[in-house]
């Protein structure tokens, strides 16, 4: 179902500074450790770009909705209309790196990194690009309408790094993964069920344990969720809810039932609903079209998220095959969203038991929040600009409504003159501002193109480095990304930030150094005049070659506490021999006590 989008005209009736439609597709979000906010990115069906949330936004994201936060995507690989998006990220020596992927036109699943800059945009950094990951690797072909999901698994050479999971064009569930020492790769198939839809989702909370969940397309009274948990003995255990699953070979007229189902469970194999109706069903749910939001709170306590037929909000809780609904907030919580079935993603920091939902709810890019296990907070609407920056730039006479007394006239007399005018005015005062905003940042980009070419100058660079950021010429991973065009794996950015020796800039403010630092530097520069985007400034270049960092703390991973995975319950399946994937799961669990 297409996106809700505001027309033009009501936009022109409600503000004076944003024009143009709110057509959010796909929507993807994650939390970085120690972050100020949650990054949301979000496919526009209208321009066909990719927004995204400013990086330097603090406590709730700013969303502005426009090219002026939108990728520069590479031209090689533009994305295929109504691409789904996946992102994740990491921190590098104080600095965000974001990890985009999107189908682009020929089919080919995208890995494209990007460095946060100093004033909130995303930019690419010395060593960073977009490659065509799905190709070359034996992997299937990628369905043109797939669903995607990324997570991080961490920075161990061998099971850490990229995990991207999609459909194929029989819509079976399968990976991508990348790692330090093997770069990227096809990971198999995660379940060839080909009776799900092209939605996909997954979290993780021990990185050798994923989940993988995507909604069956059965309709009636059969709607159900398929699970897909990796087991120690790196298959994949596959479970659904609330009806619970079954298969049988095709050439065994007896029917003879295979009760335990993986991901090498193919076509061989006739899977069914077994007779026994579950006690409860899922609520206003339309599998072919929803999509889903997985947390998982720990290995045996996870929480499903989707927007129903209704539009509404819904939340599952509990593992394997044993599940409840939850009872729902009141709509200044939980707002409907603007279309049934809705896309939606979700970000969550196990630290601090908070968790962030994002949605179209009244044509805004909504939040819904929970700040601990318990308590959900009044929804938010993402603002698209920092309003303290605004006002500081805007009219002091602006009212609460955002527009001053002049505006409101001149969009009063705007409608009543003629709509045409009022639409040319504000395109052209939108065109200039989409320039000035795009200046800014190829300034800023120049200067620090500027820098690296300093910095890697044999002779030096031509001004001293503050001496508490000169760059490390050691560690993280040897191989150089000079040759990254020519080698497996994904190059990370190098570390920019613009230093100074009586200062440094900060998200474009200006902050003194403590009384008292010390300096190894010949010269003494005190802060530069004018916009510094336009200085000559000196940057720190700490280069290292592929993500994600071994030495990084991985986004989601929390201190790991192995458990045991099996819930007693009734309706569980029944178990096989010892010889099967999931007996010698269970074994190893027994092992980790």
């Amino acid at each position: 179902m297409a996106p809700n989008c505001i027309s033009l005209l009501g936009i022109l009736l409600l503000t004076w500074t944003h024009v143009g439609k709110v057509c959010a597709g796909s929507i993807s979000t994650w939390w970085y450790n120690d972050a100020l906010s949650p990054q949301v990115i979000s496919y526009d069906e209208s321009s066909g770009k990719i927004f995204y949330s400013l990086c330097n936004s603090n406590s709730t994201p700013i969303f502005p909705a426009n090219e002026t936060a939108a990728f520069d995507l590479d031209p090689n690989f533009p994305p295929i209309n109504g691409t789904s998006v996946a992102g994740t990220g990491y921190m590098l020596k104080g600095v965000y790196i974001a990890a985009v992927h999107y189908q682009e036109k020929e089919g080919g699943i995208v890995h494209s990194l990007w460095t946060c800059d100093s004033t909130g945009h995303y930019v690419k950094g010395d060593g960073q690009g977009s490659w065509n990951v799905s190709a070359g690797i034996g992997a299937p072909i990628v369905h043109p309408q797939t669903g995607l999901a990324v997570i991080n698994l961490g920075g161990d050479e061998e099971i850490g790094g990229f995990r991207v999971y999609f459909k194929d064009t029989h819509a079976r569930t399968a990976g991508l993964r990348y790692t330090v020492s093997g770069g990227w790769a096809y990971d198999g198939f995660i379940s060839q069920d080909q009776g799900l839809s092209l939605a996909v989702t997954a979290d993780f909370r021990t990185s050798k344990r994923p989940t993988v969940m995507s909604p069956s397309i059965h309709t009636g009274d059969t709607q159900t969720i398929e699970a897909m948990i990796r087991t120690y003995s790196d298959a994949w255990e596959i479970n659904t809810f609330p009806w619970l699953i079954n298969a049988y070979l095709v050439s065994n007229q007896s029917k003879v039932m295979r009760q335990h189902i993986t991901n090498d469970t193919d076509d061989k194999w006739k899977l069914y609903y077994i007779d026994e109706a579950p006690s409860w069903s899922l609520d206003a749910f339309d599998g072919d079209q929803t999509s889903l939001a997985l947390l998982m709170n720990s290995d045996t306590d996870q929480n499903v998220y989707y927007i129903g037929t209704d539009g509404g909000l819904h939340e599952l809780t509990g593992y394997n095959t044993t599940w409840n609904k939850t009872l729902r907030e009141p709509d200044a919580n939980w707002p409907l969203a603007d279309e049934p079935n809705a896309p939606l993603a979700l970000a969550h920091d196990n630290a601090h038991n908070r968790t962030w939902i994002y949605y179209m709810s009244n044509g805004t890019m909504t939040q819904v929040w929970r700040s601990n296990d318990n308590t959900w907070e009044k929804a938010i609407a993402l603002a698209k600009f920092n309003s303290t920056s605004e006002e500081a730039e805007g009219p002091s006479s602006a009212s609460s409504s955002g527009l001053s007394n002049e505006a409101k006239f001149g969009i009063g007399v705007g409608v009543g003159l003629g709509v045409p005018l009022l639409i040319a005015a504000i395109a052209a005062s939108m065109h200039s501002h989409v320039k000035r905003s795009r200046a800014e940042r190829n300034a800023e980009r120049a200067a620090v193109e500027a820098a690296h070419a300093d910095a890697t100058n044999p002779h030096g660079a031509a001004m001293p480095l503050h001496s508490s950021v000169m760059a490390s010429t050691t560690g993280g991973n040897p191989q150089s990304p000079a040759m990254a065009s020519t080698m497996r794996g994904s190059p990370t950015p190098n570390h920019s930030s613009a230093y100074w020796e009586r200062g440094y800039w900060a998200n474009g403010q200006w902050v003194a150094a403590q009384p008292g630092v010390q300096s190894h530097a010949s010269q003494v520069w005190a802060k530069p005049e004018g916009d510094w985007r336009q200085s000559h400034g000196y940057y720190e270049n700490a280069p290292v070659a592929f993500s994600p960092d071994p030495y990084v703390q991985p986004m989601f991973e929390m201190p790991i506490e192995e458990r045991t995975h099996e819930m007693s319950g009734d309706g569980q399946v029944t178990e096989m021999a010892a010889a099967t994937p999931l007996a010698q799961d269970r074994s190893e669990d027994e092992a980790h006590k």
